[in-house]
C-alpha cells in the first residue's frame, strides 16, 4: 500500500469515495478507487457520471440491507492508487473541459444525501 494514502474507514455513517478517469487505448477508463469499481467508454464525461452512479448504488445497497462495512472498503489494485496520486501532483486546473484533460479525479463524502437513500 503506498505511504501516502492515509486510508479513511469508511462506515456506512461516514467515509470517503475516490474517483479517477483516464484515457487508455482510445477510450477512457474510470475507476472507483474506494470500491475496486472499473468501467471503460468513449466519453470521459458520461463515464464520469456511470461510475458515481454505480459507487453510490454500490453504498446504498450496502447501508439498505445493512451489509458489513467491509464492503465500503474494498480499494482498486495499487495501479490505479499510482495513477491517482500522480495525477493529483501534477493537478492543474486550467480550465480546460474534461474531454481535453488527460487525467481527471474528484472525491466524494459519505453519507450520502438521503434523497439518494429513499431510490435505492
Amino acid at each position: 500500500m503506498d505511504a501516502r494514502r492515509l486510508r479513511v474507514k469508511n462506515t456506512k455513517e461516514r467515509g470517503l469515495l475516490e474517483f479517477l478517469v483516464y484515457p487508455e487505448r482510445g477510450k477512457y477508463v474510470g475507476v472507483c478507487l474506494t470500491l475496486d469499481i472499473i468501467e471503460e467508454g468513449r466519453d470521459p464525461a458520461k463515464l464520469l457520471k456511470s461510475i458515481q452512479e454505480a459507487a453510490t448504488s454500490h453504498v446504498l445497497f450496502v447501508i439498505k440491507k445493512n451489509l458489513g462495512d467491509e464492503l465500503l472498503n474494498r480499494p482498486a489494485p495499487e495501479e490505479y492508487w499510482e495513477r491517482y496520486f500522480k495525477a493529483m501532483e501534477q493537478r492543474v486546473d486550467d480550465g480546460r473541459s474534461l474531454k481535453d484533460k488527460p487525467v481527471y479525479f474528484f472525491q466524494m463524502p459519505m453519507p450520502l444525501n438521503r434523497g439518494a437513500l429513499a431510490h435505492a
